[in-house]
């Protein structure tokens, strides 16, 4: 009896499964989903993509010391790919500044800044898609899926512009000299 009983549970088990296994493979209908927020990265932009863009963060730690030494840095680097939500947005932190027709600073009107700044709360200024650029020092606003684990995937839903980088801006200066 006890055989016939943990030999049907196991069959049960087995064919439940696939039926389990199936709803992995599926991935998260991101358009209609709800979100909540995770928190904001910054970092240089190495890739956009169409649904997608690569971060690069940097860290410092400390290696060696102890008995007398004193500990060197080490600059890490980590790359992440990052999915964008289906309505994210692109804002610039700072407006590129305004010429005139001679090439002189021209201010703008409060008028058109409030133009610029869109109808959101949003820091900074509307920006496009095509406004991104690899080498851009950026901050991303991350979410999550409303219900998910605390394991699931986070997505990109504002990207904020906040300048470009030392490092492209140091190879600029370089072509300059050449």
């Amino acid at each position: 009896m006890k055989r016939t009983l943990s030999f049907g549970l196991l069959l049960l088990s087995l064919a439940c499964f696939p039926a389990l296994s199936e709803g992995d493979d599926k991935k998260p209908d991101t358009s209609a989903a709800s979100f909540t927020s995770v928190g904001d990265v910054s970092g240089i932009l190495q890739k956009v993509d169409s649904g997608s863009i690569t971060l690069r963060l940097t860290g410092v730690t400390l290696q060696g010391g102890g008995r007398g030494r004193s500990p060197q840095a080490k600059e890490n680097h980590q790359d992440l790919k990052l999915e964008l939500t289906p309505d994210y947005k692109v804002r610039i932190l700072h407006l590129p500044p305004l010429t005139d027709d001679k090439g002189k600073p021209k201010q703008r009107s409060p008028e058109e800044l409030q133009k610029l700044k869109g109808n959101s709360n949003l820091p900074g200024y509307t920006a496009e898609p095509d406004d991104l650029k690899p080498n851009q020092v950026v901050q991303v606003h991350l979410v999550k899926i409303r219900g998910a684990g605390a394991d699931a995937k986070s997505f990109v839903s504002r990207i904020i512009i906040v300048s470009e980088s030392n490092v492209a801006a140091q190879n600029e200066k370089k072509k300059d000299k050449n």
